[in-house]
Formats: structure tokens, sequence, C-alpha cells
């Protein structure tokens, strides 16, 4: 195994080797061209199977953990979207601006006949405003964000919190992902257990978080669980 070098490396209080990161400058990067480049990383001896691997491109993230599989090529553990909101936005944007070039021709083509006049000019402004609405949309997720990054902070997730995740994929049989989530949270909570605001751990995972073991420790910290039903 040669030494890895990647762009973030996490270590044990041992000084093992548990987690790895790589940031890449890709486009558009799918699962499947993921798992090619992990699978690269190992067959080169540059990536150990026993370990967390986390490859971030421009607009997706890959998570692995370890790695059981003969030839390198098992799928990540989770998988998610650095831009979904904005990109979501977009594509309704570019939806909206074809209705509304094919609604516009509609409306041109009624305004050849005198008795359509009055039909046409009550639903041109509806048309226009198809397009006007993308602008509101993202002025609001703008705003929204501004709002979460003034009032909210990171929890890092560090070489305590991956051992932690382990455990309590045993404990409460969580899992992988879910075990990071919420060691992560305990954590946080410990850290400030003495700050006189408010804790409240929300999620729409509930039927994974809401059990006697998760809801005790989290009350015993002084924090409220909410999950969607």
């Amino acid at each position: 195994m040669t030494n890895p070098v990647f762009d973030m490396l996490i270590r044990g209080e041992d000084g093992q080797l548990i987690a790895a990161a790589e940031v890449k400058a890709y486009q558009g990067l799918t699962s499947a061209v993921a798992i090619d480049l992990r699978k690269t990383l190992i067959e080169h001896n540059a990536l150990p199977r026993n370990i967390y691997f986390l490859l971030v491109s421009q607009d997706n993230g890959y998570l692995w953990k370890e790695d059981n599989a003969p030839n390198g090529d098992q799928p990540p553990i989770a998988a998610f979207s650095l831009s979904e909101p904005f990109s979501t936005l977009a594509k309704r944007e570019a939806d909206r601006r074809r209705l509304s070039k094919s609604l516009n021709d509609v409306l041109r083509d009624l305004l050849r006949s005198m008795s359509n006049q009055s039909l046409v000019g009550g639903m041109k402004p509806t048309v226009d405003n198809l397009v006007n609405i993308a602008k509101t949309e993202l002025d609001t997720l703008q705003a929204t964000l501004g709002r979460f990054l003034q009032a909210g902070r990171t929890i890092s997730t560090t070489a305590t919190i991956f051992s932690q995740a382990q455990t309590y994929q045993t404990t409460y049989t969580l899992s992988p992902q879910d075990s990071i989530i919420y060691a992560a949270i305990i954590n946080d909570l410990d850290l400030h257990k003495g700050d006189s605001e408010k804790k409240c751990f929300i999620s729409r995972n509930w039927k994974d978080f809401r059990v006697p073991g998760n809801l005790g420790q989290l009350t015993g910290l002084s924090c409220l669980y909410w999950g969607s039903l």
C-alpha cells in the first residue's frame, strides 16, 4: 500500500487512518463514474479498503464504508447533490420558458380573429408571469440560504464521531449514514450541554431515529426530537 495522498485524511487516536476525502473538479459526476474512480485508486493500491471514503465533485458527493467486494466496485452507501435546489429551479425555469413560448405561439394565432382579442388580452399576463416566477423563486431560495448561514453553524465530522458512529450502528441498529448523523448530533449536544438555548433534532427519517434508546439519550442532553409522520 502506497502512502495515500488525498485532499483530507482522518485518523483515529491511535494514528490509524479511518477516512479519506477526495475533491474533483468534475461536473455531473455520476455514481458509475465515481465507482470507477474509486476502483482505480484501489487497483493502484492508493486507497485502503477498510476506511470510509468520500468523493466530492462540483455538484455531487458519494460516500463508501469498508469494501469487501473482490473487484472494488462496491456502490456507495450514500449519495447527495450539492446543487440540487438550484438545479431544480433551473430546470423548472427552462420548462416554463418552453411552455411560455408554446402558449405565446397559440395566442398569436388566436389574435388573428377579432373575437378572440379579449380572451387573449386576459391570458397574456398569466403566460408572461410563467417566466417571471423563476426570479421570485431564486430570490426566495437565496434569502432562505442566507438566513440559514447567518443563524446556523456546521458540525464537523471528526475521527471521534466516526468511531462513535460505528458503536451506534450496533447499539441502535442504525445504517452507516444514519449513525454518522446521530453521532455528530450527540457529540455537538455534549459539547454545548451547558448552553441555555433550546435544542431540537429534526429529521424526516423518524422510523430509524424515533426509538426509546435514541430519544432517551437526546432527552438526557436537553434535546427534543421532531420527525415527520
